[in-house]
This record gives structure tokens, C-alpha cells and sequence, in this order.
């Protein structure tokens, strides 16, 4: 057996590749892979592939509708768009490409495998229709069809009650069925049992015809023959008639298919899911010519939900108050119970049936299961066909049931799998916010365990005679003053991971400007950070240099309540460092300062923060102390 070539157009090569796999999985050869509208024209015009799978958006000019307009004026390939667009613009512009159906992303490997399935069929059978049509035009020019000159009966009235076979061919014989001698001189109720009840229009068409001499072209379906007749007939004199007809059976029943195909296919791409059912249920009601009728689905538990009921197009009367209503599976009994248990089409024509008060009357009846994969996930019941069901019937419905039961089947399994997703998302969310509310209670005792070391100290250098002592004492609580700030904004905080280090800068300086007694009327503090944000884990470090370096400038830059300003700046350089600068114009510190020779704790602290944030520090004297650190992010 031959491998369809298929030609993939998509330019994100994850979902191609994804796509070929899914496809070769199958059967299916991938002739190539195009990432571009030109390259899919090439490839199109040089591989004359079975089936194009194209996405809409594609890199360059030209898009996906684009590329295929010009493919279809190439090669005749039928074309499926893959996409994530599902805007009403887009949908008009693809429906004028003629496309053989379109699948949204993400992908569900079952509806690309079976939209793939019913689009290469489609096309074969629109290919075959083409080819039963010229089959039958060589056969009409090389071999006689179906032939009968007939006499018309009328009553006293003059109006058409039967007709006389007067001479048939063997094509006649071999298209009715029907022996030469049963039906020679006999009259048509006589040779053809049920004709005047089946097609009453007959009388009429052959008896006006042949008294007008009118010629008469129609297409009939005659339940005698189980088939349907393309006629042709024409009155060589008045009283008499010839017809002339072909057994269409099979092409109609191909054109059927494929007009009722595609009606299917184009409800699933251009409906929403809750109008589905009800444009479902018109398109079968119309086919079957049925009065009522009822389309639904089964749920996991067995349950039978009913989103569509025909009294929403011609039934008026029903009792039940909603649109869409279920059926609890412990109550299934009768012929729903039947066709479940024997998986097959149920016919009863024997009505009217025994029905529950304010139901419509039903006086024949038709089911059958729609089955995906080996489970029956769905039901089409029909009511109230004028002549009763009868196996074309049987035929017709369970081809429709054939064909909408893939696509449904993989749209309860994607509806099924958003439900578990979901519930899997709030499962999430609740864990989530578990987590938030532990964290934020561990910021909290964090926050609070540092406010009880701060009173400590406090309490400690209260304690205190000696001032040097007690300066130490204060410089220490100033460090875990700093940490505390940071532990309260992200307390505050909505994002656990960061805080704007901006605002706490100004809120620092405030605090360390207070603990050592020092208003910014004397000593101008300005701060340049604008919402630079900064992670907890530098944060941390970063709070801490800031608080030693603008110490160090209060204690040591402005003696004997000299005025001055220190400047605090905080930015990032394009490729994400830190530059923390801290300036002041008092006393400058000594030239060829080493920071690990100081011997002071605030400058050894300040080494090691900066080897800490993995950074590097310059000291300048130039009429005042000037500390530049940079640092990644």
C-alpha cells in the first residue's frame, strides 16, 4: 500500500516535528517541512503531495491563506490549517480557500489524525464522484440504460391512475430486477407492488406529460428498487410515454455522504461547542427527514446529558423546563437500554408508543451509538419519519454517526482533560497559597526574632557606663535594624522574592539618620534609586553596606556638627550589575586606604559584604569619601 506524502507548513519547528511524529506513527509519509509561504509552494509544486498541513501564521510576507490560494492555482491538493486563531476575520478569509478542515492549537493528536483521515477521503471522493460522472456519460454513449414505452390509463375523469409496460430492454430488467415477462402488458400497480403508495408523484408527472407532450427530467428514490433512478421521459404521441433512466444509486449516495461530511466537519470548525449539538441535530433531522430527535454524550459516570432537544426547532410542547438536562444511567430502560447493550441501530416503526404524560406522540423511532474507541460515548434518536425507517435508513444514519463520532470523541476527551487540568490548577492554587501564608508567617518570626535582638541591645547598652561601649552597642543595633527593614517590606510585600531597594534606602538612611542622632538639616542626606528592585539574598548584604558606609560618614566625615551632604546612588548598567555609590564632601578618608588593614569592624564588615555580593569596591579621597561597589545581579 502506498503512503500518503504529506507537506507540513509550520515555522515553530517544536509543533513540526511534533506533528511528524504523530503522523509517521500512522502510516503517513512527511515529504517535507516548510517554515515559510514560498517554501511551501516549492515544496508543494515539486512533491504534489496527498494532504498540505499549513499554519496560518508563517515567517515573511505572505501567510498561510496566502500560500495556499497560490498552491490550489498549482496542484490540486486539499489543504488543512493548523493554527491558534479562531478570530471570525481569519475564519473568513481561510473558508474562501476551500480548505478540507482546520484544527486549533494546542493539538490533540486524535482530531489531527482524523481530520487528516476524513480530509484525504474527501478528496478521493470528490475524485471518485468526478470519475462515476464521466463512467456514466461513456456508458450512456456506448450501451443502452433502462428503456420502457409505456401507455397512461386515465379514470372517466381524465386523471392518471396507472400505466401499461408496452416493451422494455434488458437494461430495464437488469436495474428493477424485474423478468421481461412479468412485466410486458402488465399494468405498473400490478408489475411494481407499492408503486402508487411509494411515488404517487409518477402518476402525475407521466399522466400530464403524456397528454402535453412536455419532456421531463427528475431524480427519484423508488423503495421497490432500493434505489435511486435519474429519469428521463418524453411523449412520442399523445396517451403514450418513454422513459429513459439510470441507476444513480451509488453516486448519490457518495454526493449524500460527502455534502453531509462536510456539513459536519464545517459545524465542528465554526461552531462553538455549546451551538455543536443543536446544528448537529438540524443537519440529521433534515437527512432523515424526522420530525424529533434528541443528540447527546456520556459522561464517565454513565450519565446521558442532552445539550440538544429538536422542541428547539420544532418541538413546542415539551415538558421539560431546560435546554439541557441528564439522564441518570441507573434509569436507562427500553431502547436506550438496547441499543447500549447490543452496540447497534434499533428500527421499532410500530407506534404510537406508551409514553409518560405531556410527551409528544411518536409513531416510529430510529437510535444508534455513536462509538469512539471501542466505548459508545454518544446516541443520535430519531421520531416521527412519515413513512417509517427502513434500512436506507439504517444506512444513512449510521454513516452520520460515523462521521461525527471521531471529532466528538476528541472533543469530550479534550473537555475531559481541561476539567482535570483544572481541578489539578486549583489544587495548585490552594497549595499555593499555603505555601504564602507558612512564608509569610516565617517573615514575620524572622521580622519579630530580630525586633526582640534589637531590644536586647538596646536593653544592654542601656546597661552600659562606658560611651565607647555603648556606641558599639548602637552600631550593632543599626546592622540589625537594616536586616529587620528588609524582613518587614517583604512582609508587606506581594512578591516574596524581591523588594524595590529605592524606597528601603530612604527609609534606612531615615533610621540610621535618627539612631545617631543627626537631623538632615545639618548633614543633607539625597538618595538616587528610583524602583530598583533587588532579591532577598542580596538585598540583605547590600542593606548592610549601606548602613556601615553611611555611619562611617556621620561618625567620621562630619566632626564637631559640621554640615555637609552625603549622596546614596543605586542603578543598573545594561548588563544587569549593581553600582551602589555612597559620597559625602566631609573629611576625606586616608590615601591608599586598605580596607583588610583598617582593623575597624564597620570597614572589615564591608570587605566581606562586598566579597559576599561577589563585587569589588573603590575608596576615593577627593574632597570627601567616595565608596563605589558594583556587583551582579
Amino acid at each position: 500500500m502506498i503512503k500518503k506524502k504529506i507537506l507540513i507548513v509550520e515555522d515553530d519547528a517544536v509543533i513540526a516535528l511534533n506533528i511528524k511524529s504523530i503522523l509517521e506513527e500512522k502510516g503517513y509519509e512527511i515529504c517535507a517541512i516548510a517554515t515559510s509561504a514560498d517554501e511551501a509552494i516549492d515544496a508543494a509544486v515539486q512533491q504534489i503531495p496527498d494532504l498540505i498541513l499549513i499554519d496560518i501564521l508563517l515567517r515573511g510576507g505572505k501567510d498561510g491563506i496566502d500560500a495556499a490560494e497560490e498552491i490550489k492555482g498549482k496542484i490540486d491538493s486539499p489543504v488543512i490549517y493548523v493554527t491558534a486563531f479562531s478570530d471570525e476575520k481569519t475564519l473568513d478569509r481561510l473558508k474562501k480557500t476551500g480548505p478540507y478542515g482546520y484544527i486549533t492549537k494546542p493539538i490533540s493528536s486524535t482530531e489531527l489524525l482524523f481530520m487528516v483521515s476524513i480530509a484525504l477521503y474527501r478528496h478521493e471522493s470528490e475524485k471518485k464522484i468526478s470519475s462515476v460522472e464521466k463512467r456514466h456519460k461513456d456508458l450512456f454513449a456506448s450501451m443502452h440504460n433502462g428503456y420502457a414505452n409505456c401507455k397512461m390509463i386515465y379514470d372517466t375523469d381524465g386523471a392518471p391512475v396507472d400505466w401499461i409496460f408496452l416493451e422494455v430492454n434488458r437494461a430495464f430488467e437488469d436495474i428493477t430486477g424485474l423478468k421481461r415477462e412479468n412485466v410486458i402488458d402488465k399494468r405498473a400497480t400490478e408489475a411494481i407492488p407499492g408503486i402508487e403508495r411509494d411515488a404517487p408523484e409518477l402518476f402525475e408527472i407521466y399522466g400530464r406529460m403524456a397528454i402535453t407532450g412536455e419532456e421531463n427530467n427528475f431524480v427519484i428514490y423508488l423503495d421497490a428498487f432500493n434505489k435511486w433512478l435519474s429519469i428521463n421521459a418524453y411523449s412520442p404521441e399523445k396517451g403514450y410515454f418513454i422513459i429513459v433512466f439510470q441507476d444513480i444509486t451509488e453516486k448519490k449516495r457518495a454526493k449524500d455522504e460527502l455534502v453531509l461530511t462536510n456539513r459536519i466537519l464545517d459545524a465542528f470548525i465554526t461552531l462553538p461547542d455549546d451551538k455543536v449539538y443543536e446544528e448537529l441535530l438540524k443537519i440529521t433531522l433534515k437527512a432523515m427527514e424526522s420530525e424529533y430527535g434528541i443528540i447527546g454524550y456520556f459522561t464517565h459516570e454513565g450519565s446521558y446529558v442532552v445539550p440538544a432537544l429538536s422542541r428547539t426547532i420544532f418541538w413546542e410542547k415539551c415538558m421539560v423546563a431546560d435546554k439541557e438536562f441528564v439522564f441518570d444511567h441507573d434509569n436507562f430502560m427500553g431502547i436506550w437500554s438496547r441499543v447500549i447493550d447490543e452496540r447497534k441501530t434499533i428500527i421499532i416503526n410500530s407506534g404510537p408508543f406508551d409514553l409518560p404524560e405531556g410527551h409528544v406522540a411518536l409513531d416510529n423511532t430510529i437510535i444508534t451509538p455513536l462509538i469512539h474507541k471501542g466505548k459508545i460515548i454518544s446516541t443520535i434518536h430519531l421520531a416521527n419519519k412519515k413513512t417509517g425507517y427502513h434500512e436506507r435508513d439504517r444506512q444513512l444514519l449510521e454513516m452520520i454517526a460515523k462521521n461525527i463520532a471521531p471529532v466528538l470523541g476528541a472533543r469530550l476527551e479534550r473537555d475531559r482533560k481541561e476539567e482535570k487540568l483544572i481541578r489539578e490548577d486549583e489544587l495548585l492554587r490552594a497549595s499555593l497559597r499555603e505555601k504564602e501564608i507558612l512564608l509569610t508567617e516565617i517573615h514575620h518570626r524572622v521580622k519579630n526574632n530580630l525586633q526582640i535582638i534589637s531590644s536586647l541591645i538596646q536593653l544592654q547598652a542601656g546597661k552600659l557606663k562606658d560611651e565607647t561601649s555603648r556606641e558599639s552597642f548602637k552600631i550593632c543595633e543599626n546592622r540589625v535594624r537594616s536586616m529587620a527593614m528588609i524582613h518587614e517590606r517583604i512582609y508587606r510585600s506581594k512578591d516574596f522574592s524581591s523588594i524595590n531597594f529605592g524606597e528601603y534606602l530612604r527609609e534606612l538612611a531615615g533610621e540610621i539618620y535618627e539612631s545617631n542622632g543627626v537631623s538632615q538639616k545639618e548633614i543633607l542626606c539625597s538618595i538616587e534609586a528610583g524602583d530598583v528592585s533587588m532579591n532577598v539574598h542580596k538585598a540583605i548584604p547590600c542593606g548592610l553596606l549601606v548602613t556601615e558606609l553611611l555611619t562611617n560618614s556621620l561618625k567620621h566625615g562630619f566632626p564637631g556638627n559640621t554640615k555637609g551632604e552625603i549622596n546614596i546612588a543605586l542603578g543598573k548598567d545594561s548588563a544587569g550589575n549593581y553600582s551602589l555609590t555612597v559620597r559625602d564632601n566631609g573629611i576625606s578618608i586616608p590615601e591608599k586606604l586598605d580596607l583588610k588593614q583598617t582593623g575597624t569592624l564597620g570597614l572589615l564588615l564591608v570587605e566581606a559584604l562586598v566579597k559576599q555580593l561577589n563585587g569589588s569596591i573603590r575608596v576615593t579621597a577627593d574632597r570627601g569619601t567616595k565608596s563605589e561597589i558594583t556587583f551582579p545581579e
